[in-house]
């Protein structure tokens, strides 16, 4: 049972560690290990081959025993107004309106000619403070861990973005692409306002499509304008948002 916290109020959620897959990771580190260095030292006298091998599974256990005990008690407690962060012994509090920037990657992957297939998720968070924290398959239920910092960053991002946009600022959605009341911009060179394309004006903008991993972005008058790798792109969710309202 988790309690309320006096300055982020009332308990929402837990994300612990995923052990079982910490564990299972380990061993399988472990046998993989073990089976290499028996299969190379097959022809080596027994007693010899006995004590390397012992030598060596040592070594690559003490290494393991580091990695599972450096990640054992990672866990994301999220409250009304914002989460806690655990790593080891250590526990940082982030409210949700320090967060400028939310980016997400989701890759599907297939194991075993398709009887396996799971989602691999990288949700990296970028605070007013100029840290990067960064959520991976190490939290139990990244799904719904990534929709409600998504809903939360959304929340309050959203108003000031208008107000910057409603204002002629132009307000960045990762390193290559930024919007103000004019239109939108791709910058050619990361985050460089300086080696921009002509903008594609909200009066010539077509819509846009999801594809390939890309966001196409379409002019009425030229067609595809312009290309943007997902993984590259802050807050994708609210971009989405601002497109969609547009004519």
């Amino acid at each position: 049972m988790f309690d309320d916290d006096p300055e982020f109020g009332k308990f929402v959620a837990n994300f612990p560690n995923n052990r079982l897959r910490l564990l299972l990771t380990s061993g399988a580190i472990l046998a993989t290990v073990w089976f290499v260095v028996t299969v190379a030292l097959w022809q080596v006298e027994a007693n010899l081959a006995s004590v390397i091998t012992v030598g060596i599974v040592s070594l690559a256990a003490l290494g393991v025993g580091w990695y599972v005990a450096h990640f054992w008690n990672r866990e994301l407690t999220m409250y009304q107004r914002g989460f806690s962060y655990r790593e080891g012994s250590h526990v940082v509090f982030i409210s949700y309106a320090e967060i400028i920037a939310l980016r997400q990657q989701a890759e599907r992957r297939v194991y075993f000619g398709g009887l396996l297939k799971r989602i691999v998720y990288r949700t990296t968070l970028k605070t007013t403070k100029d840290e990067n924290i960064v959520l991976n398959n190490l939290y139990r239920r990244m799904d719904e861990l990534n929709l409600r910092l998504e809903q939360e960053t959304i929340r309050l991002l959203k108003p000031m973005i208008e107000r910057s946009m409603a204002n002629g600022e132009k307000v960045p959605f990762g390193d290559f692409l930024s919007l103000n009341a004019t239109g939108i911009y791709q910058h050619r060179i990361a985050a460089n306002p300086y080696h921009d394309d002509p903008p594609l004006l909200w009066t010539d903008f077509a819509g846009y499509q999801i594809e390939g991993g890309r966001l196409i972005l379409r002019s009425k008058a030229q067609g595809d304008w312009g290309s943007i790798p997902l993984e590259s792109i802050d807050n994708l969710r609210l971009l989405l948002e601002l497109l969609q309202k547009r004519p």
